[in-house]
């Protein structure tokens, strides 16, 4: 947890820096920190999205390497 603790404390800080906000920015990204929670959350959110359009379109793995 402390791991987790401290990557969090240095993207939220780097996500502060102006060149760091200036290049997500020219990315199309979205420069936002936040907690490990509410980063779980999003992507969870991200997953169940995906995982029904998915399923919608009705898009299956290939079959073989």
């Amino acid at each position: 947890a402390d791991v987790a603790a401290r990557i969090n404390r240095e993207v939220n800080a780097a996500l502060k820096a102006p060149e760091v906000i200036e290049r997500l920015t020219r990315a199309g990204a979205e420069p936002v920190g936040g907690t490990p929670e509410a980063f779980k959350a999003i992507i969870r959110s991200e997953y169940e999205n995906w995982k029904a359009l998915i399923a919608r379109a009705g898009i299956k793995p290939e079959s073989g390497a």
